[in-house]
């Protein structure tokens, strides 16, 4: 299985039931999904949060839920989510829980599908447990390390492999929609390696409007995401995409955000000297096709 740079060894993993935090990851997902469908054909609150980002009140209303249960769960974990900020673990709390409610607000506003809950179980840094649940496109992405990543498309279950596309003229990738239509458009991800930087642009890229839609690299959609955000926009990534075979690089920066290039094993090799901070690329090609 590919590896990546939060693959480094952990003692404490021996001390927590993996697959016992997968089905308490489905669990909340469940729940999630659920809150989020009667929102999405209901009426809801829309309010401005101090960083000018909207938030409804089905963020909210999810993000309470899930810490809820996770509370009613009996562990002492940490919790970190978009909406509530941190609670640290007790004594005894071995890991953190990271939510993203809703990661696709806007969309959610505009009564676009395209929105996805988040949510990830970690140790130390590290993803152990992730899911990705869109249910309003009836997708889910899952995986738990050392037990594979997996793919419901409307309630069909697969398991989750990245592609096995080699050449980058002949891959696809996605990043996000700002970095290729905002100010300074096409202006990564710069790269002083000459390899990377022609790797990049020949890859044909599309954009994407929300960090969960990188995920889409886990089920062999896409060859390459290259995408960046607060932490719980992307903590399943890592886990969901090297359980499918896929490596993850990431760049963490003292802000707290995070960006990563996610790709098959097989492109991985051309891409290794990106710099996903800043860059230049060609070749974008909007991607307007819906989800299915």
């Amino acid at each position: 299985m590919a590896r990546t740079d939060l693959d480094a060894p952990h003692p404490i993993d021996l001390h927590l039931d993996i697959r016992a935090l997968m089905q308490d990851t489905m669990a909340m997902a469940d729940r999630a999904d659920a809150l989020a469908l009667a929102g999405f054909f209901s009426h809801f609150e829309v309010t401005t949060k101090e960083d000018g980002t909207d938030v409804t009140s089905v963020d909210r209303q999810i993000e309470l839920e899930l810490r809820d249960m996770i509370g009613r769960g009996g562990t002492a974990a940490g919790v970190l989510g978009e909406e509530y900020g941190e609670t640290i673990a007790g004594p005894e709390g071995v890991g953190r829980w990271v939510l993203d409610p809703i990661d696709g607000t806007a969309a959610f506003i505009d009564a676009d599908p395209r929105f996805a809950t988040l949510i990830a179980f970690e140790s130390e840094g590290r993803p152990l447990v992730g899911v990705v649940s869109a249910p309003a496109l009836g997708l889910r992405w899952w995986a738990g390390i050392g037990h594979g990543a997996f793919l419901s498309r409307d309630g069909a279950v697969s398991a989750a492999r990245v592609s096995i596309t080699d050449d980058p003229s002949a891959a696809r990738g996605l990043v996000p929609d700002s970095w290729m239509n905002g100010p300074g458009a096409g202006e990564w991800p710069r790269s002083p390696d000459t390899l990377a930087a022609d790797a990049m642009a020949a890859i044909r890229w599309s954009g994407f409007d929300a960090s969960w839609q990188a995920v889409r690299v886990a089920g062999g959609d896409y060859d390459v995401s290259v995408t960046a955000g607060a932490w719980w926009d992307v903590a399943p990534l890592p886990v969901i995409v090297t359980e499918a075979g896929g490596v993850v690089r990431t760049d963490r920066r003292p802000d707290g955000s995070v960006a990563m290039v996610l790709s098959n094993s097989r492109i991985a090799p051309h891409l290794h000297g990106i710099d996903v901070r800043s860059g230049r690329g060609d070749r974008f090609e909007d991607d307007d096709r819906r989800l299915s």
